[in-house]
């Protein structure tokens, strides 16, 4: 259960079962550093050749019901390797770790100059139904051309990473908004991430032409089920919703 740790005292105090003679149970140990040392219960213990973060297994919270007395001075986030029984089933991963649906993660094109919109699209046409489409954290897309949703269908857009608008004034004249959500069956639009509208040109050219028409930065046109939350907008060429 833990490294170098005995594991029958600790799955125990978990309200586990104990490391048993019979053929069912199946454990790994981190080098047989517990009763995989006793030689009539070694055959069914699996040696574990490296240790792996428990909180990979049971979630983050993990630590209010788990008994670590058998850990010594082990650290739970680096140093720990896990046991499988059947009474692991009863352990549920953390929400944040399970993926609901297929995923998919646009490639970016790593410059202003290039459009990273059909890429993205892509994503929402292949993975849109019902899965996850992930903007990853410490990416930036760059959107030169109107981003829409048209292909999704409940799906998840996990926005970690930043999607930025170009500021070519004339291909955005008359555009109806530059993040288009028209008539979509369900989306979560979630994440930490930020939708920068790179707007300042706009505003500039406004001030002389007060005829150009600017998009709105964010536009949902229709749809239902959609639920938005902890991302930002800045920066819009006009109003951002």
């Amino acid at each position: 259960m833990f490294q170098k740790s005995q594991l029958s005292n600790v799955v125990n105090a978990a309200g586990w079962t104990d490391m048993a003679d019979g053929a069912t149970p199946r454990y790994y140990e981190y080098k047989n550093s517990g009763d995989g040392s006793n030689t009539s219960k070694r055959k069914w213990t699996i040696n574990a050749s490296a240790a792996i973060s428990i909180n990979t297994v049971l979630g983050d919270s993990y630590s209010s019901w788990v008994d670590q007395s058998g850990t010594g001075s082990s650290s739970s986030s680096t140093s720990t390797t896990v046991s499988k029984t059947a009474a692991a089933k009863q352990v549920t991963p953390a929400k944040s770790a399970v993926a609901k649906g297929p995923v998919c993660t646009p490639t970016a094109g790593g410059a202003a100059t290039k459009d990273d919109t059909p890429a993205i699209y892509a994503a929402i046409q292949k993975c849109g139904n019902g899965g996850t489409i992930v903007i990853p954290a410490g990416k930036t897309y760059y959107l030169n051309t109107v981003l829409e949703f048209d292909g999704c269908k409940s799906c998840v857009f996990q926005l970690d990473g930043t999607l930025k608008a170009s500021d070519d004034l004339t291909y955005w004249e008359g555009k109806t908004a530059i993040l288009h959500l028209k008539s979509v069956p369900g989306l979560t639009f979630t994440g930490a991430g930020v939708i920068d509208g790179n707007g300042q040109k706009a505003w500039d050219h406004f001030a002389t032409d007060s005829f150009y028409k600017r998009p709105t930065l964010f536009y949902i046109d229709g749809g239902n089920n959609i639920k938005m939350d902890g991302w930002t907008m800045i920066n819009p060429p006009n109003v951002f919703h």
